[in-house]
């Protein structure tokens, strides 16, 4: 890798997915980092938020086990919307976080190794103004670059040899 090289831009978040159903794994097992990431059988809906009303941070730490690396997602929404209660019980049930960036590029929160085997964390706090969820994973590799939602059981559903 060249390090050397100047990073062209600084994208923004301008898109928010959430998937509440799938399982992650691995694009290529091939890959010593497998850095690429899909889903299968994941059901995914864009979330709504205000510019400003989001924040990422990602950090890692050296364990005795190896690094760690820990993701973190602010998302704030208005107290007063109507389906705050159903909004915030949803959050609690989210298997991964996609954000979308201004210069195209899919980013995955929720894979925590080769196979997904944890689900986020999610916390929440309200005043009666905002309400503020903070979504967190801890994983072994750095946040990975989505790829798509594929979708399993074919195998089962059609045979490979037709007589």
């Amino acid at each position: 890798m060249d390090y050397s090289k100047k990073v062209a831009s600084v994208p923004n978040i301008c898109k928010i997915y959430l998937d509440f159903t799938g399982k992650s794994l691995a694009f290529n097992p091939d890959d010593v980092n497998f850095n690429d990431t899909v889903i299968s059988n994941g059901l995914i809906q864009e979330t709504y938020f205000q510019k400003g009303s989001v924040q990422f941070t990602e950090s890692s730490a050296e364990t005795a086990a190896g690094v760690k690396y820990e993701q973190k997602l602010n998302l704030s929404f208005n107290s007063a919307d109507n389906q705050r209660a159903i909004r915030i019980h949803d959050l609690h049930n989210i298997r991964h976080v996609i954000l979308e960036l201004t210069n195209g590029e899919l980013l995955i929160m929720g894979r925590n190794d080769y196979f997904q085997n944890k689900k986020p964390i999610v916390s929440t706090n309200s005043t009666h103004i905002k309400t503020t969820a903070e979504i967190t994973t801890e994983s072994v590799i750095p946040l990975t670059t989505y790829i798509g939602n594929a979708i399993s059981g074919l195998p089962e559903i059609i045979p490979l040899i037709l007589i």
